[in-house]
């Protein structure tokens, strides 16, 4: 039977069901593992380290010798970025086998500490350890809702509008499309099942860009799977759906492409051409905007009933506004998933993510005894650790810089809860701000533009939409224009950092503004700092805090 011989909801609903077919034997195979983690991880670290014996790195530290965790861990020191900046740039030189005897297909970007980004190797091991966490998640997800096998799903997993680039050894620089963290059968499946086609990561204009998803989005009727990262990008994305209701509306009806936003002429064909008219949904919108003033999600969508988002740490705060905009969709929080590897996944009723035992080899570093670490098997409930991570792509005891909780165990596998970044990292919305990253810009801003700090701090405020808050004391007389060159030099140092650029052209993030303390901020700060509880005599001087509520300790005014 033809795909127009079977409805649009049948070919949905074949396609689905493929793809749970694909991802079955993962699913079967990781809930076999839960029950006996010692012995998964065990089998994960023996297959890294297949890999990793012909490389330059397994060379320098004789990991030919290493056959068991215990010798890894002594042979192997934990890392930083920054301690594996020589090998990551003996990468992007195009030199191959140097962290992983694979060919290295391409590298990902993301936020970085001391330097505004990092580079990671991705390999086909990575990439399939990454498959053998999402498959069993995507099964899960399908399995426990078979509504969903007969709807179309929105995935928005890189950042849209990104250009690919390549390092200057000629190595890839971001995939090309959001699906190549898949295999190539689901990545076939999942761009028959997604109304947005990938060439929308092309349109670079952002307000184009959420334009265009929309006109795809608002032609499928049968929507019914939302993945985003951050909600606030969902909640963004709605902001602009009432805008232009209307004016979208009239493009699908007219097969057109009219965004609000100067396009070049060839996007406007390519939008137009895999688009179509289709006067018939059009009406359908019509009628429903007659009806509400606008496009209520749910009435525009009835079969949207899942969405998939970060509901963690500083993302928790977006989600009041999306439930009430989204009444009766189940919102499932995303696991703890990095650039450079994936942590956790969800399972359908439990209270946490559980660990993805068979992606990567981990470590745990409790909080309060930091010079230990702890491997899957011995993680205790209620404790906090720090994630420290091995992969098949060349990280080897990478210190991912993430916090979770130990919430309890499925089988004997732990359920770990996101707690956020560790101490000097502010993240509201994927910008992941690194205080030592922070602290270099400052310096290097105050000194181009010849300015004096007698106190100098950045902070988040908690707007619609968040932003930065640059708290400025200068130590000499100034005025207004200089501060405000000052604060237009950080924001564009700020840049530096893909994901913080990324938030700001998403318009996740706003501006940044500053606030210019009068007098007393170094005094100011310190109070503030004892009243939170720490000791007078161990407050360190900080360029970044996490916390949003310093514009009421401090003296002065915002400009």
């Amino acid at each position: 039977m033809s795909r127009a011989g079977w409805g649009r909801g049948g070919w949905l609903c074949a396609l689905s069901s493929l793809w749970l077919g694909a991802t079955f034997a993962r699913h079967r195979r990781f809930q076999r593992l839960l029950a006996d983690p010692e012995s998964a991880q065990r089998a994960v670290l023996d297959r890294i380290l297949a890999r990793a014996r012909d490389s330059a790195y397994g060379r320098h530290y004789r990991l030919d010798r290493v056959r068991t965790s215990e010798e890894f861990i002594r042979a192997v020191p934990a890392a930083s970025y920054e301690d594996l900046v020589p090998w990551i740039e003996r990468v992007e030189r195009g030199e191959q086998r140097v962290l992983s005897d694979e060919p290295v297909l391409m590298m990902e970007t993301t936020s970085g500490s001391a330097a505004a980004a990092k580079y990671i190797p991705y390999t086909a091991g990575l990439r399939d350890e990454f498959d053998r966490a999402l498959g069993p998640w995507l099964f899960d997800v399908y399995s426990c809702r078979p509504h969903l096998l007969a709807t179309a799903a929105y995935w928005s997993i890189s950042p849209a509008a990104r250009r690919r680039t390549e390092t200057i050894g000629g190595v890839p620089v971001g995939f090309e499309s959001d699906a190549q963290y898949l295999s190539g059968l689901e990545r076939f499946i999942l761009g028959q099942l997604a109304p947005a086609p990938p060439m929308l990561a092309e349109i670079s204009d952002m307000d184009a860009n959420r334009y265009a998803t929309l006109l795809f989005l608002l032609a499928e009727p049968r929507l019914g799977l939302l993945s985003v990262w951050n909600p606030s990008y969902l909640g963004l994305l709605l902001d602009f759906l009432d805008r232009h209701a209307a004016a979208l509306v009239a493009d699908l009806a007219a097969g057109t492409f009219n965004p609000p936003a100067d396009v070049s002429l060839q996007t406007r064909r390519r939008v137009e051409q895999r688009l179509g008219r289709d006067f018939r949904r059009a009406r359908d919108l019509e009628r429903i905007l007659e009806r509400h003033g606008n496009l209520p999600p749910t009435v525009t969508w009835p079969r949207l009933s899942f969405l998939s988002c970060w509901a963690a740490a500083a993302a928790a705060r977006f989600l009041p506004p999306l439930r009430s905009r989204l009444p009766g969709v189940e919102i499932q929080p995303k696991g703890l998933l990095a650039t450079e590897g994936v942590v956790t996944i969800p399972i359908t009723g439990l209270p946490a993510p559980v660990l993805a035992l068979d992606s990567h080899f981990f470590e745990f570093r409790p909080l309060d005894h930091p010079g230990e670490t702890r491997l899957a098997h011995e993680l205790e409930t209620g404790r906090r650790y720090s994630v420290i991570l091995s992969t098949a792509g060349g990280l080897y005891r990478y210190e991912l810089r993430d916090e979770v909780r130990v919430v309890g165990h499925h089988r004997r596998t732990p359920m770990l809860e996101f707690l956020g970044r560790e101490a000097g990292v502010s993240d509201l919305c994927g910008e992941k701000l690194a205080e030592s990253f922070v602290n270099e810009l400052l310096g290097r801003v105050l000194a181009v533009e010849g300015l004096e700090a007698a106190f100098v701090m950045l902070a988040p405020r908690m707007d619609s939409p968040p932003r930065y808050v640059l708290y400025f004391e200068p130590a000499t007389t100034v005025d207004d224009a200089r501060i405000a060159g000052l604060v237009r030099r950080v924001d564009e140092a700020l840049a530096e950092n893909p994901h913080y650029a990324y938030c700001r052209s998403l318009g996740q993030l706003g501006p940044l503004e500053v606030f210019w303390v009068t007098s007393g901020g170094q005094a100011a700060y310190l109070q503030s700092a004892v009243l939170r509880g720490q000791k007078p005599g161990s407050i360190k001087a900080a360029s970044l805090r996490s916390e949003t509520d310093w514009s009421e300790v401090f003296t002065g005014r915002r400009i």
